[in-house]
């Protein structure tokens, strides 16, 4: 699979194959860190895979690539979220593990998918584990928040950034979507290629991006405006979005955010940094239909509903709340 983006932490992950530096390192483990999306699951399995070979061949064939391509890999071992979180006897498991020798490659590896959903006594068990673990083992834990400092410590961190405008459109170039398609995932992500792919392949995203049409399909003399249609209040029910989309909410206000930024920008007449530019007739119907103070308030509010959604307490009475503040008199 074709990596965008990060090149600085990919040049670090091959630094510690190419030069072989892991025997001088004082703890072989690795924190991949960084937002969802961003291809640290995909770098962890590749560095796993490279790790763990035999032969060191380019497109190499061995024994140990045929396993670890196969999912039969006898020294690696993937631990990721048993329910909602990663337990304190996953952990003991893996206390067990490292206590023998590897069975096929000279290390044996511990990827630890969603290492910041760990329990508190899981990292406290896994802080002893990497105190007192010797021999060839090495750990790379996957995270997109922050840990135990003590663990953090103990660790080789490579941070992944969100990937910028021009690696996303590089993306998406190779990509079969329309122009409108492209505008939509390209501000509704983040500079996440993850999050690109997992909306785009959704089996609402059609119908999403029919929504989201259906918001530059009003000009400001329409009887339902913009905000009107967000809320769905032509059908009296607020809540119809939020109950179809909710997988998409975050996308969803990152592209309502946009389009008012791009609201503000006819209002400034600053015509070459809008982002739709595809909807760029229509957009400019709204100019003078929001001052900009109104503006600010509206991309404010949009920015808490964000933030309470990243955290987790977005709730149908915070959106319901951001209908209403939508809805007040546009000037």
């Amino acid at each position: 699979m074709m990596f965008y983006g990060n090149r600085k932490a990919l040049m670090n992950i091959k630094n510690y194959v190419l030069l072989d530096q892991l025997d001088t390192l004082g703890h072989k483990c690795f924190l991949f860190k960084g937002i969802k999306g961003l291809g640290k699951s995909i770098a962890a399995n590749s560095l796993a895979k490279k790790l763990l070979c035999i032969s060191k061949d380019l497109n190499c064939k061995c024994q140990s690539c045929y396993h670890f391509d196969n999912s039969t890999h006898p020294d690696l071992f993937i631990i990721k979220p048993s329910g909602s979180s990663i337990k304190k006897e996953q952990v003991l498991f893996i206390n067990q593990e490292i206590s023998t020798s590897a069975t096929l490659s000279k290390y044996k590896i511990f990827i630890i998918d969603d290492a910041d959903k760990m329990s508190v006594s899981a990292q406290t068990s896994l802080l002893k584990v990497l105190e007192e673990q010797e021999g060839n083992n090495i750990f790379i834990l996957i995270a997109h928040n922050n840990l135990l400092p003590t663990i953090e410590s103990r660790m080789n961190t490579i941070t992944f950034l969100p990937i910028n405008d021009l690696e996303v459109k590089s993306f998406l170039e190779e990509k079969k979507y329309s122009l409108f398609e492209k505008e939509i995932l390209s501000c509704a992500t983040n500079g996440q290629i993850g999050e690109i792919i997992r909306i785009s392949k959704g089996e609402k995203f059609q119908a999403f991006v029919e929504f989201i049409k259906k918001l530059f399909s009003l000009s400001s003399k329409s009887k339902y405006d913009i905000i009107e249609l967000f809320g769905e209040i032509k059908e009296k029910n607020p809540y119809s979005f939020y109950n179809i989309y909710k997988d998409y909410l975050l996308a969803f206000f990152n592209i309502l955010s946009q389009i008012f930024f791009d609201i503000m920008y006819i209002n400034l007449d600053q015509y070459s940094v809008i982002h739709f530019q595809s909807m760029i007739d229509i957009l400019i119907k709204y100019k003078g239909s929001y001052s900009l103070n109104r503006l600010d308030i509206i991309l404010q509010n949009i920015q808490n509903c964000n933030d309470l959604l990243n955290t987790g307490k977005l709730t149908t009475n915070e959106y319901f709340s951001l209908i209403t503040i939508l809805k007040e008199d546009k000037k």
